[in-house]
């Protein structure tokens, strides 16, 4: 232990005298990139460069000194809190603690987060090995970088708290900083170097040992079932290492920033039209964006532009909840866009829609919940998680130019462009492969077999109905691609179930023989579809009329069961109406023996765990499963056996079905990008896979939540620095 505290105290030690050189250099760069952009004419404010300049020159030996000071008692404390989490736990985080947080706090922290952000990408794997460092001397198996006292935020803060000391003037402030900070970036591989000796010379090795990705606030969702058995599991082990985080987590935050924004809402938007001029103004520029111009000519389209536009459009400075909301809104687009887990061609598609995910922000405050915004771009990103497809990124690009061409004040049409994606999909992964349509098609008809067995077999009819319905009518279903046609060819089928139902009364009986003729029509419209001989149309509709005039012959019923109503039958016969992209009927009851046992006749390998139940536990994990998008990559494991190459441990893949009541999920399996084979699983199979490590989603977690994690929760980033959170509570009344 003495040993490690010489260690830290050296590094300490090293950290301040480099930071002192650190200090010296920034303000000598920053005043010379100044006098360079006001010697070049360029569009910099002139005043605000000029006032910049004055404090550089004039101020610079106390913003030095100002700037070692504050990190001298930053690091401090780092050292002091290290491995010791004195932080308030969000589940203790009360309402009346959050609202102590004013909105200057949270712009403060949001600065501070940008800044971080500017030095995050220099020298990752510097800070890394020297986080893996201090988790050695810790005897520490996980590596918590907020835990290291030597991380960028702490760089940040000093720089933001020691300009805000200078001016007061917030244009000059971002000056500043932003030319500051670029300095210092510039320097933090030689300071990362000299930590790292060190630590080095003191014998300290940062040894990288090959792990499971790390469970993150998303885990927690699919976590809860195999918690006791074998730790957490997580959206890799669900998937890829993380899941949706937990409503009760997410309840504090929500309560914070609720209050923040809902005043800007009602305030800013009346009923049916965008009422505030500040929101009038951010048309034209989403005009620019569509056009796929940029905002600013030092920008590519392809970069945030957020925090251009907030220096070109008139925001009233006393509305700092519309600073907040457009701050925070550009650090999510920072973090979508510097997300190398969101291939490069959807981060450019992300980047034009930041105009409208703004608006969006600004119209409905709960970006932390069931939001329109954040649904879309977890869609658009799971649409393409398991492979780049040409045609689904040209229908991406179609639908963001129909929003930033579209959207004004109505969240619907985000909504409705998520649920157009979703249909899109729904026909393209059916469609893009004649072995992957053949596939689909096979397990389509086994389920759709064993699902009307079960609703015939309670309603014991005549066999020849029940025949007609599995061999002729249940095909003509199947083949209905469009919700006009399936639902024609449904109505049929509960016309004609009910038409054979028993009567009681003349006028009953008098009501079938009237209902009778257009039946038939439509019965035979429909087989027309199979392409069938006419005989043997016929033959089958020959046997459907001697039933009708079998019931109709006979006497009325006088005692027994009341038949089922057209209403009833509707509800039964629900499932049979294909509505690609739509599971609202989500019931993922355990899978008939006699179902698994067809999938097997038809040699269809379906991965199920139907013994096992689903218990309460596992609530959550069910509604994730029903969240799930098609498009979304997976990484299956090989069995030893079965791989071609000893050295693949995985193969990638995608989710391209998904039966309509969620119960089945149809993956493409590829390798060498040709494809491999296709897997089936039920709801309950997959997740054991899950559980097992056997399957995991490419995706960490969806991409909003990510980005929202990482801003909220992350290392350097507001979520950690609340610091009032620990305040005492305020006088009731206040």
């Amino acid at each position: 232990m003495s040993n490690n505290t010489q260690v830290i105290e050296s590094a300490k030690e090293c950290a301040l005298q480099n930071f002192a050189l650190l200090a010296q250099r920034m303000c000598l760069d920053a005043t010379r990139d100044i006098q360079e952009a006001l010697r070049q004419n360029s569009e910099t404010a002139v005043a605000t460069a000029r006032e910049s300049l004055r404090i550089l020159m004039t101020e610079g030996p106390e913003l030095q000194a100002a700037l070692r000071s504050h990190f001298g008692r930053y690091l401090e404390r780092a050292m002091q809190t290290m491995y010791h989490d004195l932080r308030q736990d969000l589940k203790d985080v009360s309402f009346d603690n959050l609202s102590l947080i004013d909105d200057e706090t949270v712009q403060q922290q949001i600065e501070v987060g940008r800044l971080a952000n500017i030095l995050a990408n220099v020298d990752r794997e510097s800070l890394g090995r020297i986080s893996l460092m201090i988790s050695h001397l810790h005897n520490d198996q996980e590596v918590r970088e907020r835990e290291n006292p030597f991380r960028l935020y702490l760089m940040a803060r000093a720089l933001y708290d020691a300009v805000a000391q200078r001016t007061s003037d917030e244009a000059v402030a971002a000056m500043l900083m932003q030319t500051m900070a670029t300095s210092l970036a510039q320097q933090l591989p030689d300071y990362f170097s000299a930590l790292r000796h060190v630590f080095e010379s003191h014998g300290v090795e940062a040894r990288f040992v090959a792990k499971s990705e790390p469970e993150t606030a998303r885990a927690r969702t699919f976590g809860a079932a195999a918690h006791q058995a074998s730790g957490p599991a997580s959206w890799s082990a669900l998937g890829a290492g993380s899941g949706l985080m937990t409503e009760d987590a997410l309840q504090p935050l929500e309560n914070l920033l609720s209050r923040l924004f809902a005043g800007v809402a009602m305030s800013s938007v009346g009923t049916g039209a965008v009422a505030a001029p500040w929101l009038e103004q951010l048309k034209p520029y989403q005009k620019r964006m569509a056009a796929g111009e940029s905002l600013d000519e030092s920008l590519t389209p392809e970069q945030n532009q957020l925090y251009v536009l907030r220096d070109k459009i008139s925001l009233p400075d006393s509305n700092r909840l519309v600073h907040t909301t457009l701050n925070m809104v550009a650090m999510l687009v920072d973090l979508l866009l510097a997300d190398e887990k969101i291939p490069a061609v959807v981060r450019n598609q992300i980047a034009r829609l930041q105009i409208p995910l703004f608006k969006a922000a600004v119209l409905d405050p709960g970006l932390l919940r069931r939001h329109p915004a954040r649904r879309l771009i977890n869609r658009l990103c799971a649409a393409v998680s398991g492979s780049v497809d040409e045609a689904v990124m040209e229908h991406i690009y179609q639908m963001i130019s129909r929003i930033l061409e579209e959207f004004d004040d109505n969240l619907g049409l985000l909504e409705h462009a998520a649920q157009d994606l979703d249909l899109f999909l729904a026909q393209h992964l059916r469609q893009h492969d004649p072995a992957a349509q053949e596939w689909i098609a096979q397990v389509e008809q086994v389920h759709a077999h064993a699902q009307m067995d079960e609703a015939l077999t309670s309603l014991a009819m005549d066999g020849r109905i029940t025949h007609f319905i599995q061999h002729y009518w249940l095909p003509v279903l199947l083949a209905s691609r469009d919700n006009a046609s399936a639902q024609f060819h449904r109505d049929a089928l509960v016309e004609l179930v009910w038409s054979i139902q028993p009567w009681h009364e003349v006028g009953q009986r008098n009501e079938r023989v009237r209902a009778l003729p257009p039946l038939l029509t439509r019965l035979k419209s429909g087989l027309q579809i199979l392409g069938l001989p006419e005989q043997q149309c016929q033959e089958a509709l020959d046997q459907v009329v001697a039933v009708h005039f079998q019931l109709l012959r006979s006497p009325p019923e006088t005692s027994g069961r009341l038949g089922s109503d057209r209403d009833t039958l509707r509800r039964m016969f629900v499932r049979f109406l294909p509505q690609p992209g739509n599971w609202s009927h989500f019931a993922p009851a355990p899978m008939r023996a006699d179902f698994l046992a067809r999938l097997e006749e038809q040699r269809i390998a379906c991965m199920a765990d139907e013994a096992g139940g689903i218990s309460e536990q596992t609530d959550k994990e069910l509604e994730a499963l029903k969240e799930l998008g098609l498009g979304t990559g997976i990484f299956r494991s090989v069995d030893a056996a079965e791989a071609l190459d000893a050295s693949v441990g995985e193969e990638p893949g995608r989710l391209i079905w998904v039966s309509h009541d969620r119960a089945l999920y149809g993956f493409e399996l590829t390798r060498m990008d040709r494809p491999s084979g296709y897997a089936l699983y039920t709801a309950r199979g997959l997740l054991k896979a899950l559980h097992q490590h056997s399957l995991r989603f490419s995706e960490p977690a969806p991409a909003f939540d990510r980005a929202l994690e990482d801003l909220l929760f992350g290392p350097e980033k507001i979520g950690q620095n609340f610091e009032r959170l620990s305040m005492p509570h305020p006088p009731s009344g206040q």
